[in-house]
């Protein structure tokens, strides 16, 4: 028996909430109307992914959303032991892309773990604050459309 939202499930009804969950989790995958034109503008550079969470899911999503034709490297933290803000997992990242930190840039949508945990590991770190909650933070950008700029920046 298991419980959910209060009321006690067999196994049964338990994987059948379960996988009616799943589904529409699946549904739910968009990807934000500044992700292809960031892609475009970014064609030929090199690019990675670093990402957590339970790694044939992270994976089903990747592919789904069409994002692993856009990555030469995805690392997932679930799948080599160590995960943002770590230093180790950005060093790792950089390494597998043959990109030395002070070279590179991290977008991810956490303050501290993605842009200061980058800008710890060497790495210039970007907050990606699509709901306008940092307006006046430096490590803060609004949209992806802001990425070919930080690019060009790390020449």
């Amino acid at each position: 028996m298991r419980e959910v939202l209060g009321k006690r499930l067999g196994d049964a009804e338990a994987d059948l909430a379960f996988n009616f969950y799943s589904a529409a989790y699946r549904r739910a995958w968009r990807l934000f109307d500044d992700v292809r034109p960031c892609f475009a503008a970014l064609q030929g550079a090199k690019l990675g992914m670093i990402t957590h969470g339970e790694p044939a899911t992270q994976r089903r999503k990747i592919d789904a959303l069409g994002l692993s034709a856009h990555f030469d490297v995805t690392v997932i933290a679930d799948e080599v032991g160590v995960a943002k803000p770590d230093a180790r997992i950005f060093a790792m990242a950089c390494a597998r892309l043959g990109a030395p930190p002070e070279r590179a840039i991290h977008i991810g949508n956490d303050r501290r773990v993605d842009a200061e945990g980058a800008a710890a590991a060497g790495l210039r770190g970007f907050w990606l604050d699509r709901f306008g909650l940092g307006s006046d933070d430096p490590l803060r950008i609004a949209s992806l459309s802001s990425v070919p700029s930080l690019l060009a920046g790390t020449a």
